[in-house]
């Protein structure tokens, strides 16, 4: 008798099985489908929120006047079109485009790379570019009569700010107009400056600007004795 009623609950556990086995197989393609529907509206949202607030940057530098720059972030999406009466086109990581339009007129369309992009009011006229950014310092320590300097988006005429404090306290600020280079292996714009005095030992921020307004995020250095 007990091994009859361990061949029904065996049977039962197997049957059991199936069952579970066949709702799962109906369950499952809705939640996946469930589940793609909300990731497309989470991608379709963020990038409606990142085209806002880009066109809304663009009615506050013009609104605020000469000197105001803002930045945003736009690494999620694959490319950003500005056209020339001021309409910003987003297109997202799932090949949707999203279009919102603005009051500012633009001297031409500028298409942009999907990272930082500033925004800044040059004199009553806006600019918009990708935003430079250093990525790497030549000489690393500055203990040359020269400095190059490798990132992105330094523009045609960079200039290179240097600011620090000397080993002896002493506080420094100087300025380069850098030229221009072939890009290196990683496609990564070079532009250096040549025939500098040797910067003494020092704790140093390095900027590239861009538009005499637009400045990178800052790159230290410290090569204090």
């Amino acid at each position: 008798m007990q091994r009859m009623n361990n061949g029904k609950r065996g049977q039962i556990s197997y049957e059991y099985l199936v069952i579970v086995g066949m709702v799962l197989m109906l369950v499952l393609p809705f939640f996946n489908y469930t589940f793609y529907s909300l990731g497309g509206n989470i991608v379709i949202a963020s990038g409606a929120a990142k085209t806002v607030q880009l066109a809304t940057g663009l009615e506050d530098v013009s609104y605020l006047g000469p000197g105001n720059v803002k930045t945003y972030q736009m690494e999620d999406v694959q490319s950003i079109t500005i056209s020339q009466d001021g309409e910003v086109t987003t297109v997202l990581s799932n090949g949707e485009s999203i279009t919102i339009p603005s009051t500012v007129v633009l001297s031409e369309e500028v298409t942009l790379q999907p990272r930082s992009i500033s925004i800044a009011n040059k004199q009553g006229q806006l600019v918009v570019v990708n935003t430079p950014r250093i990525e790497q310092i030549d000489p690393a320590d500055l203990s040359g009569n020269y400095i190059r300097a490798f990132g992105y988006d330094f523009g045609s005429e960079p200039t290179l700010i240097v600011e620090g404090v000397e080993s002896g306290g002493e506080r420094v600020r100087h300025s380069y107009r850098l030229q221009r280079g072939e890009r290196d292996a990683q496609r990564r714009d070079v532009a250096e400056i040549v025939s500098i005095p040797v910067l003494p030992p020092g704790t140093y921020t390095l900027r590239v600007v861009v538009h005499d307004i637009i400045y990178s995020p800052p790159f230290m250095i410290d090569n204090m004795d």
